[in-house]
């Protein structure tokens, strides 16, 4: 990049992925209108969870598969994704009857890699690479690198399940330092939540659990405030394409200069008059639970390993 261009005047993009086992990879973009914090973290796992379940209805084409009972997830240990918010939102899931019981697993800070580490780091290096000059573009990148697929989304707006819980939870001290988390209905009917140091302690802490959520929120969430740019920063923006015009010529193409005209005048409308021009993309609540249409599935899915286990020999006959 020529000097005069000044990279902290370039565009924000945040990126949050997620990798679902047997459904697919995902990468959730968004531009710094939001920010990469607690509440976007929860909108990308609602998002995720609405993935398996709409991946489950679907099943084979033919016959759904059956809706898992428990959902477990495995987060990066950061400050955005270990909080009281998660921990509302997970009993939230319970509660509502999508699953029995959620179990949350923290990686332990500078001693852990996971699968999701190496689709981030092909991405860079791709990035590297291959100049992305419109979200378009890097989320194009994005596919370029999975030969297996990926699903990427550009995020217009974000819930705010912050505001949405706000006042039916209670504050959680001590959690910074836990690993592992469950949420689950307890034999008095209340959703509760309990915490190990490491998922392979055997006793759940505390024993009686931690009412974390006090009741079911009302409605549905609404939209966050997006932050606008300053007159100033929309100013540097628009020095940032000339300068990219200027550059590069020709390989600054029409669909470039689209591009960046429709989301500056977007971005000029918000600054001036306060309106984000996104669609209003529904709040989708997770289908509930029906334990009673997962029986004869779960039994077809099991019969092939029964019939072979019927015709296994006598624990006396198989050879050491």
């Amino acid at each position: 990049m020529p000097s005069y261009l000044d990279r902290k005047d370039f565009l924000d993009v945040y990126n949050m992925g997620s990798i679902i086992e047997n459904v697919g990879r995902f990468m959730d973009f968004n531009y710094a209108n939001y920010g990469d914090d607690a509440n976007f973290l929860l909108n990308v796992l609602h998002r995720d969870v609405t993935r398996i379940q709409e991946h489950r209805r679907k099943g084979d084409g033919e016959e759904p598969y059956p809706m898992p009972e428990v959902l477990y997830v495995q987060l990066d240990n950061v400050g955005t994704n270990k909080s009281i918010m998660l921990l509302a939102y997970i009993s939230w899931l319970v509660m509502s009857g999508a699953f029995k019981k959620v179990k949350v697993n923290f990686l332990i800070v500078g001693h852990t890699h996971e699968n999701i580490d190496q689709m981030f780091s092909r991405f860079s290096v791709r990035l590297k690479r291959k100049l992305a000059m419109t979200l378009d573009e890097m989320m194009e990148i994005a596919k370029e690198c999975f030969s297996d697929g990926i699903f990427t989304t550009a995020v217009g707006k974000v819930h705010g399940l912050k505001t949405w819980f706000g006042g039916r939870y209670e504050n959680v001290c001590g959690i910074s330092t836990q690993q592992t988390f469950k949420a689950y209905m307890n034999e008095d009917g209340e959703v509760v939540v309990q915490y190990k140091m490491y998922s392979t302690d055997k006793k759940w802490l505390p024993e009686e659990g931690l009412k974390v959520l006090n009741s079911m929120p009302e409605n549905l969430p609404d939209f966050v405030k997006p932050k606008a740019f300053s007159k100033e920063g929309l100013a540097k923006l628009e020095d940032l394409v000339q300068g990219l015009r200027t550059i590069l010529s020709t390989t600054f193409t029409p669909t470039h200069e689209a591009w960046w005209a429709e989301l500056l005048r977007k971005q000029r409308k918000l600054t001036e008059e306060g309106i984000f021009e996104e669609p209003n993309v529904p709040f989708g609540l997770p289908s509930k639970l029906h334990a009673r249409s997962n029986t004869p599935l779960v039994h077809a899915l099991e019969a092939p390993l029964r019939l072979a286990e019927a015709q296994m020999p006598a624990a006396a006959e198989i050879p050491a």
